[in-house]
């Protein structure tokens, strides 16, 4: 019995080692022979959702190179909602497009995509900043920066950072190129909007100030300097103006007169270098010189025509011309207007229209005309 039941344990043992090495040796199905029990449909719908959720983004996006770009946003906005990730990678694309578009000066294709973008969007500040910097490439520097200053209050604390950084390079250009080219009251017209949305900013005041002295709106200009924070990093800069604005307030003009019975003549200069006297005279209302000293004047003036004028020998007419410049003392107006009237053979008036422009009198102990600008 004992024989018999081991043989039996050997015969079992070498059926399960012939079993285990045909299972091991059997070559194995390939990939189709285990698809081959599914129908070709079902394979083909299966290939295809992959590819679908691999790269929905992919037909919005041609759109958009074809510039569809309405039909491409609204795509867009559905696509956030079903694909949020695939919408983050094509809005991180558009971004890209868009700012190299702005850097080659496709500019007319830049506004109309972002024109499209922001009116889905109006609060995106990415989106927004392109716009601003859009406007900078088109020269509208002033409009970007308004753009800038409007979206930054949207923008979180690092979009913040970099926004101001922005404007203070491009605030700080425009004023260097106004103040360069002396366009002093777009500088006023600007800084003043800018000081909107940033009322104590020391660089647009202390600019502003300077364009008001350079006009010489002294009040204007002070104004400007005491809105200044105590502490600022530009004090040198706005000591050296406020110097300057005291020394406009006391500095005083004195120009020599020459008493001539109970009037006085002076000294002028009329484009620049050709010199008369003339008489002063507060009640005529525009100057006058002699015909025969208009005559010699080069550049020819102006001639605007003839008006009629009450004098002390009554109603006359005079002929009306605009001169380059005329010169008292230190102060100089271009672009002025002076009668010639033939019967004056004398010496030409020093009228109001020269000194409306001064506080000025006239010094009897020490025969000077004392003009202090207005």
């Amino acid at each position: 019995m004992a024989l018999g039941g081991l043989t039996k344990l050997i015969s079992i043992l070498l059926l399960l080692s012939i079993a285990l090495n045909i299972y091991l040796l059997w070559p194995a199905p390939t990939e189709d022979e285990y698809d081959s029990s599914s129908p070709a449909s079902e394979k083909s719908i299966t290939k295809k959702t992959t590819a679908q959720i691999e790269t929905p983004y992919q037909p919005i996006n041609n759109l958009f190179k074809q510039q569809k770009f309405n039909t491409a946003v609204a795509d867009y906005k559905q696509l956030m909602d079903s694909h949020p990730l695939q919408a983050k990678k094509l809005y991180a694309t558009w971004l890209t497009e868009v700012n190299s578009w702005i850097n080659d000066n496709k500019l007319i294709l830049s506004e109309e995509f972002l024109h499209i973008f922001l009116s889905h969007f109006p609060y995106d500040v990415k989106m927004l900043q392109l716009d601003a910097e859009r406007l900078v490439k088109s020269q509208q520097t002033h409009q970007a920066i308004t753009a800038l200053f409007s979206l930054k209050p949207l923008a979180d604390e690092t979009e913040q950072a970099s926004v101001s950084m922005r404007l203070a390079q491009l605030t700080l250009a425009q004023i260097k190129s106004l103040s360069e080219q002396q366009a002093w009251q777009t500088l006023i017209d600007e800084t003043t909007v800018w000081l909107d949305y940033a009322s104590n900013n020391p660089d647009y005041l202390i600019a502003q100030a300077n364009a008001y002295y350079q006009l010489g709106d002294l009040i204007s200009a002070q104004s400007s300097l005491e809105r200044l924070p105590q502490s600022h990093p530009n004090k040198a800069h706005a000591n050296a103006l406020q110097d300057s604005i005291d020394n406009a307030y006391t500095k005083v003009d004195h120009v020599p007169l020459i008493k001539r019975g109970a009037h006085y003549l002076l000294n002028i200069a009329v484009n620049t270098n050709q010199n008369t006297q003339l008489m002063i005279d507060t009640g005529a209302s525009i100057t006058v010189l002699p015909q025969s000293f208009i005559n010699s004047l080069y550049p020819t003036p102006d001639y605007l025509g003839t008006i009629k004028v009450n004098t002390a020998n009554g109603q006359t007419v005079a002929r009306r011309y605009r001169v380059e410049s005329i010169q008292v003392g230190q102060h100089v107006l271009t672009g002025f207007d002076v009668l010639a009237m033939s019967q004056n053979t004398g010496h030409g008036l020093l009228g109001m229209n020269f000194l409306q422009h001064f506080k000025f009198n006239i010094n009897q102990q020490t025969n000077k005309l004392e003009l202090v600008k207005q």
